[in-house]
């Protein structure tokens, strides 16, 4: 019974933690692919260009969420718990040593996953509070288009700006010139989202069930040994 008592202790002493999940796919503009074709096609340019050319790939995604520069922008936003009370991002980690072990703690809780399946990303937040895991959740992934949204335009530009001094030495690089051109004007978002977040209504952890199952058989174990102990050998 004490064994009982004290695993169902530890089971509500411990923080519990909810966690919220989106599903984002990454949008690939057929349009724009279309309208490089034609540009091809026109200058009777036979190349195969692909809608995904800004190679921003899955692995991208969670290489962005892990970046310093990501996570240290996401600490200083505010979120607010289910009592209303606000709180910085960064205040929810007081453990945190030093700004690195800051963010490794946030990477800790936070989970992006692409699916080979269906091309799809995964993104969990878990935290101590079901409001706080959602508006984190929400926030990752606005700021992802942000962060993703002006890297392809970067780049974009400097595609345009190197085609822009080789078009003059032949076709093929005036067609990429164009192409550049094309990529640099389009605006569409960088992924549509599946999955929106939910307010979480069960906890990940602890897991009162195996917490239970633990000490059922931790009763169990010490009842064997009780009855039988005059039966176990000396060297056990």
């Amino acid at each position: 019974i004490g064994t009982v008592v004290l695993v169902g202790a530890a089971t509500y002493l411990l923080p519990r933690k909810w966690q919220c999940k989106m599903k984002i796919v990454p949008e690939y503009n057929l349009q724009e692919t279309l309208a490089i074709r034609s540009i091809f096609y026109e200058m009777g340019t036979n190349l195969q260009i692909s809608a995904t050319g800004d190679a921003i790939t899955p692995d991208t995604y969670a290489d962005v969420i892990g970046d310093y520069l990501f996570l240290q922008e996401l600490s200083q936003k505010q979120v607010t718990d289910v009592n209303g009370t606000m709180h910085k991002i960064a205040d929810l980690y007081p453990q945190a040593k030093s700004e690195g072990h800051l963010y490794d703690l946030m990477r800790e809780d936070i989970e992006c996953k692409p699916s080979r399946k269906d091309e799809s990303i995964g993104i969990a937040v878990t935290a101590q509070d079901p409001a706080i895991a959602q508006q984190i959740t929400t926030m990752i992934v606005e700021q992802l288009s942000t962060y993703l949204s002006a890297y392809r335009q970067e780049k974009a530009q400097r595609n345009v700006d190197y085609y822009a001094q080789l078009a003059e030495q032949g076709q093929v690089a005036a067609a990429m010139y164009e192409i550049a051109k094309v990529r640099l004007q389009e605006h569409q978002p960088m992924f549509i989202v599946l999955q929106h977040a939910e307010f979480p209504n069960r906890t990940v952890s602890p897991r009162r069930i195996v917490m239970i199952g633990l000490a059922l058989l931790l009763v169990t174990l010490g009842l064997i040994i009780f009855y039988w102990r005059e039966d176990i050998p000396e060297w056990l």
